[in-house]
């Protein structure tokens, strides 16, 4: 009777275990997916609050859509972005350390870890920004742009005349195209390129 409770025990004891390594390995597989994606839209917290919470910051905007605050973790202080008349809707996508959103017009990008807004103008052309870890990538007709939470600010790269490929993002951003490769780095807040046939 003893041997048997003991082995109803272990196995009890196994079996909790096992569904808790289930149940966090999938937590894991729909964080791992979300940051894939590109980040978190900004989900606002409970009934009638304006306020929404990523990794490290919270994001608000007023009521008649003119401006934007980011708390940041790091800094420890809000940090507003007024938005031009005309603009639109906002939509932030919530990232690790930064924050982004496209208006009719505007990329608006900002650091949690400088507190530093800084925004690009693509007019009417499509596409939305892709939030990571540390930056923001978009892709705006010839123009490759990404946001770097380092430096606070966005830097670009002109392709050339029917250049294509896929803008990926992991730990640096890269786009593949042709013999080239470009590559932007968090750290530097600046694209660089290598050419394969051009050794």
């Amino acid at each position: 009777m003893k041997n048997s409770a003991m082995r109803f025990g272990v196995c009890a004891g196994a079996g909790v275990g096992l569904l808790v390594a289930v149940v966090a390995a999938g937590q894991r597989a729909v964080e791992s997916q979300e940051a894939r994606k590109g980040g978190v839209p900004a989900v606002f917290a409970g009934s009638g609050s304006n306020v929404a919470q990523g990794f490290t910051e919270l994001v608000t905007t007023s009521k008649n859509g003119d401006a934007v605050w980011v708390y940041s973790l790091q800094t420890g202080h809000w940090h507003k972005q007024t938005i031009p008349d005309g603009q639109g809707r906002i939509s932030p996508t919530i990232g690790t350390g930064v924050v982004a959103f496209r208006t009719r017009t505007m990329i608006f990008a900002c650091s949690s870890q400088t507190g530093a807004w800084d925004s690009i103008e693509v007019g009417e052309l499509p596409g939305q920004p892709t939030v990571g870890r540390s930056m923001a990538t978009l892709r705006a007709g010839n123009k490759i742009y990404a946001f770097s939470s380092e430096t606070g600010a966005w830097d670009s790269v002109e392709l050339a005349e029917g250049e294509v490929g896929n803008l990926t993002l992991g730990s640096v951003a890269m786009f593949e195209t042709g013999s080239k490769v470009y590559a932007f780095s968090p750290k530097t807040g600046h694209w660089a390129m290598v050419d394969r046939d051009k050794p």
